[in-house]
């Protein structure tokens, strides 16, 4: 009935690397770990939080707040890094070179992100489960990062499936199930729907995505 879920059966899976930044900074520096870690800079700097983990998340911090406000926010413990980005960068690599060793339909979307076609492949594994899962494991006993990943018919609900579940999450969405799936979720479940458009929406009545 509605043309964006006007769906193939070929599984999809989006793989999202959990707090990537942070979680590379953790697995090279174990002492880190239960910490509330924020990178982007110095605590006092004037800058921006790129990536909290899950423990300074717990109080209040989020992507893109000033690092001053964090630092109120934060107990003295917590931890302040700078960015390294080439090390990101040689960590997201591993990553895409690990997903291409179960499918080579890999799409890279972001530097912690990637879609993946396993419809040629899926047989190798019995299900998506257990794919999902190897996919998984291998990651973290390469890398020490930990990811989620959402399985589904397209590429929407793959995604949304690999967010609801965060850190470590796996989801799947069965074939004929998007629409029971997606209805009672948040409205800002939709990739696009930020902050703004969200409260507009609230005001019209609009609280779920069976609502809109």
């Amino acid at each position: 009935d509605c043309p964006l879920l006007v769906l193939s059966r070929q599984p999809i899976m989006l793989l999202d690397i959990d707090c990537f930044f942070a979680s590379v900074e953790m697995a090279r520096r174990p002492e880190l770990r239960g910490r509330p870690l924020c990178i982007g800079g110095p605590r006092t700097a004037r800058g921006i939080v790129s990536c909290p983990n899950y423990e300074a998340r717990a109080y209040g911090v989020r992507t893109a707040m000033p690092l001053r406000t964090a630092s109120r926010l934060l107990p003295p413990d917590a931890v302040f890094l700078p960015g390294n980005h080439r090390l990101y960068g040689e960590y997201s690599d591993r990553v895409m070179d690990l997903l291409e060793t179960f499918t080579p339909d890999v799409e890279q979307v972001s530097i912690d992100e990637a879609y993946l076609d396993v419809t040629g492949c899926l047989h190798l594994w019995g299900d998506a489960g257990r794919m999902g899962s190897a996919i998984k494991e291998k990651i973290r006993s390469a890398t020490g990062l930990s990811v989620s990943i959402g399985v589904a018919a397209n590429k929407l609900c793959a995604k949304i499936g690999a967010s609801i579940r965060k850190p470590d999450g796996l989801v799947i969405v069965p074939g004929g199930g998007e629409r029971e799936f997606l209805a009672p979720l948040p409205v800002g479940a939709i990739p696009g729907i930020g902050v703004k458009s969200v409260p507009r929406l609230h005001a019209r009545g609009i609280m779920t995505v069976g609502d809109l």
